[in-house]
């Protein structure tokens, strides 16, 4: 049997739902300004990415999603078949959990997750949209920023808190965002 993204997706949100009860579930969450997508976001107090490598994908993009994921998320898990695995171990890093999944569409912990200490605060204040950003630099009570585009915003914001107060923020506006997604099925 081969294994399309559409038949791994459901079982794979259902997977998500029962490992993070209360978190926000966003399937096509955009990183990198949409320049990467991550097959599903869970947003909780971190951010965790999952990719997909069905037994249709190639591997080709890998290599800019591992990129891209390594400056958001602080977890991420590819899950794939096992046509992908091993060429996907020599391009993803040991920090990357990988969940194989079978024709029964049951998952198994091929390697387990490790946090990333490689987030890019840049990469995280830019998942915010102008308005959200304001409304974290404003907590801040800078006033010069009342009028500013949304680049000058986000410099605001990196200059004003540390990288923790980023991370915890921007996580914040973003379940305010997807809390519509929250325990939804989407297929």
């Amino acid at each position: 049997m081969v294994l399309k993204d559409s038949d791994i997706r459901p079982h794979l949100l259902n997977f998500i739902k029962e490992e993070h009860p209360n978190a926000f579930i966003k399937p096509e969450f955009n990183i990198s300004d949409g320049f990467v997508r991550s097959d599903i976001g869970v947003i909780s107090d971190e951010l965790h990415g999952y990719e997909i490598k069905s037994d249709v994908d190639t591997l080709r993009r890998l290599i800019t999603q591992e990129i891209c994921y390594s400056n958001v998320f602080s977890t991420a898990t590819l899950v794939t078949t096992k046509k992908h695995l091993e060429k996907s171990l020599e391009i993803i890093p040991k920090w990357w959990r990988v969940l194989l999944i079978d024709e029964n569409f049951s998952f198994k912990v091929h390697r387990d997750s490790e946090p990333n200490y490689n987030n890019c605060t840049i990469a995280l204040v830019q998942l915010l949209k102008e308005k959200e950003a304001k409304d974290i630099l404003r907590l801040s009570e800078l006033k010069e920023f009342a009028y500013a585009d949304r680049n000058q915003i986000l410099r605001g914001i990196l200059n004003v808190y540390s990288e923790s107060e980023i991370k915890f923020l921007t996580c914040l506006k973003l379940k305010a965002r997807y809390k519509a997604f929250k325990n939804k099925s989407y297929y």
